[in-house]
């Protein structure tokens, strides 16, 4: 556009300026050895702009053809780069895809073709196409090289990590993370690996300070980072529990404080109030977070708060739970087991019963085996709420990368992640479910052909037929409880009102979901 108008204007003015010299006429006179030449003024002034674009034209070709060897080479040049460029770019392909024999062709070709803006890529194509061959000591040698080159260092931090991660080389990892993050502050796995470093050799100072660089440059949101400083606390607190169970406590308390439903929190707390022997503590501090969290290891910090208590005494905490909470599944858990150690097995029993009609679970049934147990005796109605537990959901555990673990731990054991230890149901399949529930009876009760213990001859005898593949005349021997039976979530008698045993049950479950599967 701009260009277009100026040339516009230029001619515009040539046109005006010739023709005000057509108006004007004139000569130019030269004198040259006694000779005199008069020359129109407007032939004059054309001569005079033709010689000097001729002169322009001269000089410009002279210097061209002085610098015609160094263009030709600057030509060959940008000619062979172009070439060394696709090379490269085949070769990340290929590497990416895996296919490291046209990736090692690609870098062959591109090398003494690339530019200087590409050597960093060059570099880093090497060590992944080494990689892929296996040859870890000559990416692990690349990666040196191209520490030494600022532009590539963090590259190279970032790649001498992984194959310290890949050796398991717990000192190299950190090592490494710690320069890329002084280099790179905002650096999200340098930052991540030095944060999962410190906390899992203990070091709950430095994981802090780590943590509010992350959030100062927001590497993590206000959510994330409450719940790893709440994380950080009470892995601390844990740690200080035997040395200084006052500071421990207070750790614990701050933890409560940024996330009161954190319920590791509240149970370091109420363990740190145990060691400086101050029961009213431990109740107060699990009180404030049953309200928004129940949860069964609450409970049974709650119930044992004061070791002196008696069982009535525990039973009073576990109501109180209650009143705290009405629609909680553990609270009617924790009555149904203190009742049970009472000898209260009615209220064992209404409250196991009300905690399987809100949610049916493996840990339910096998409660109300124990109170059928301990009231009755009854092999038959016994085997019933096993089986009914085989089928049943499993619960919640401490979890971390699918293994389960006795606690809560702020830093896994499995992958030594900050906070990646989870409170969920585990996936099992029945017939696991059925061997580790059966065996953990037989452990408790003794490995007979009964799979329990029992009380009277009677149980042995109704034991011995259900073995035999009879149905245990439950409904003759006891309608009370066979009625509580068909009440709970799942149970459903035959035909003639009798329950099959155990083993029928457990078979009948797996028929009904080998169905469902081939449907």
């Amino acid at each position: 556009m701009w260009g277009i108008l100026t040339f516009s204007i230029l001619i515009l003015a040539l046109y005006l300026g010739f023709g005000w010299l057509a108006d004007h006429p004139g000569s130019a006179t030269f004198i040259w050895f006694g000779q005199s030449l008069e020359i129109p003024m407007v032939l004059f002034l054309a001569g005079a702009a033709a010689l000097i674009v001729v002169s322009i034209l001269l000089v410009w070709i002279v210097v061209k053809l002085f610098q015609a060897p160094s263009s030709v080479s600057s030509w060959n040049s940008g000619r062979r780069r172009s070439k060394g460029h696709s090379y490269l770019s085949r070769g990340v392909l290929a590497a990416g895809a895996g296919n490291a024999t046209l990736a090692r062709q690609m870098i062959k070709k591109s090398r003494g073709r690339v530019g200087e803006e590409d050597r960093a890529i060059l570099g880093f194509l090497d060590a992944q196409t080494a990689l892929i061959e296996g040859d870890h000591e000559r990416a692990v040698s690349i990666f040196r090289d191209m520490e030494n080159d600022p532009d590539t260092k963090v590259l190279a931090l970032r790649g001498l990590y992984l194959e310290a991660k890949r050796v398991d080389d717990e000192t190299g990892q950190e090592y490494y993370a710690e320069r890329a993050l002084r280099i790179a502050p905002n650096l999200p796995w340098a930052a991540e690996a030095v944060l999962e470093r410190k906390s899992a050799s203990g070091q709950w100072d430095d994981a802090m300070r780590v943590l509010e660089a992350q959030r100062s440059i927001d590497l993590v949101d206000d959510a994330g980072a409450k719940r790893l400083r709440a994380i950080i606390l009470t892995g601390k607190s844990r740690d200080w529990l035997e040395s200084d169970p006052k500071g421990a406590r207070g750790l614990a308390r701050k933890a409560q404080k940024i996330d009161p439903g954190f319920v590791p929190a509240a149970l370091a707390a109420a363990a740190a109030a145990g060691k400086l022997n101050d029961p009213r503590r431990v109740t107060r501090y699990i009180e404030t977070t049953w309200v928004n969290a129940p949860h069964p290891d609450l409970a049974d910090a709650y119930i044992h708060a004061d070791p002196g208590d008696t069982a009535g005494d525990r039973l009073k905490r576990a109501k109180k739970l209650k009143a705290l909470n009405g629609e909680s599944v553990e609270a009617d858990m924790a009555i149904a087991r203190v009742a049970l150690e009472t000898g209260d097995y009615p209220l064992a029993r209404t409250s196991a019963l009300s905690a399987a009609s809100k949610r049916p679970s493996e840990s339910v049934y096998l409660l109300l085996a124990d109170i059928e147990e301990e009231e009755t005796g009854d092999v038959g109605l016994v085997r019933e709420w096993l089986a009914q537990a085989i089928a049943a959901p499993r619960d919640p555990v401490w979890m971390a990368e699918g293994v389960i673990l006795d606690e809560w731990q702020a830093v896994s054991p499995v992958n030594h992640k900050l906070g990646a230890v989870e409170w969920k149901a585990p996936v099992e399949h029945r017939e696991q479910s059925a061997h580790r529930i059966l065996e953990d009876r037989g452990r408790r009760y003794g490995n007979d052909a009964r799979v329990i213990g029992s009380h009277s001859s009677s149980a042995g005898e109704a034991g011995s037929r259900s073995v035999n593949g009879t149905k245990a005349p439950v409904a003759e021997s006891d309608p009370h409880r066979a009625r509580s039976v068909a009440s709970a979530p799942g149970a459903e008698p035959s035909s003639d009102g009798t329950y099959p045993s155990a083993l029928l049950a457990i078979k009948a479950h797996s028929d009904e979901g080998d169905v469902r599967q081939h449907r």
